[in-house]
């Protein structure tokens, strides 16, 4: 029998999350898939991860990760995520999004899958049981709400807080920062919705689940 041909990942982004898959891939610990290329922001990043992979792969642009790649991750900061997700998209490849909070209010892009025969594939990441949301979102669901707590430090930047003046600094006790629908907080806390927006494209959508996010020094 023939075998198999492994799926050619490319990877857009050489930070913990793209680094980590990098060298898992290509170490062979995922069977069945071989590191093809790996897009970074410059030379440098890629060649301070190219040095600790033990087979040598190709630095390429997003075009070309498209255009020689099976499945492409998307680990990158969510200012890259038009430009990748178009050409891999075109080329009716499979994308792999973590920055999913960027597939919100995106009709055009999943038309766009649909019309390439194209996918775009949301990993559960750092929250469980997204397939029993998902089948239950086939019946009725009536409220779907997340709550979600940070550090102080991984808040006080963030657009809402600054739009509102709220001053985190010398807090000592958990102080929500936002509570409303999931298409808000992604304006309002854009660093800290992705898990959140997973959970909205698997059950009631951007608009109906709601979300809280708590500044939480303890």
């Amino acid at each position: 029998t023939r075998s198999t041909p492994p799926i050619r990942l490319g990877i857009a982004g050489t930070g913990a999350v793209g680094a980590t898959v990098a060298k898992a891939v290509d170490a062979g610990d995922v069977p069945g898939v071989e590191l093809t290329a790996v897009a970074a922001s410059g030379p440098a990043r890629f060649d301070a991860l190219h040095s600790e992979l033990p087979r040598a792969v190709a630095f390429a642009s997003f075009e070309e990760l498209a255009d020689t790649c099976d499945w492409v991750l998307e680990a990158g900061p969510p200012a890259i995520f038009e430009a990748l997700a178009r050409p891999v998209l075109d080329k009716a490849k499979t994308l792999v999004v973590l920055s999913c909070s960027q597939l919100l209010d995106r009709d055009d892009l999943i038309s766009r899958a649909q019309e390439t025969g194209a996918r775009s594939v949301v990993p559960s990441g750092a929250i469980l049981g997204l397939d029993a949301l998902k089948a239950a979102a086939v019946g009725t669901l009536t409220s779907v709400t997340i709550e979600t707590r940070k550090p102080v430090a991984a808040l006080i930047k963030a657009p809402d807080v600054a739009s509102q003046a709220i001053d985190l600094t010398g807090i000592s006790e958990p102080m929500q920062i936002f509570s409303g629908a999931v298409s808000e907080g992604a304006r309002a806390v854009p660093a800290n919705v992705n898990v959140a927006a997973a959970l909205a494209l698997a059950g009631m959508g951007a608009g109906q689940t709601r979300m809280q996010v708590w500044a939480d020094p303890t």
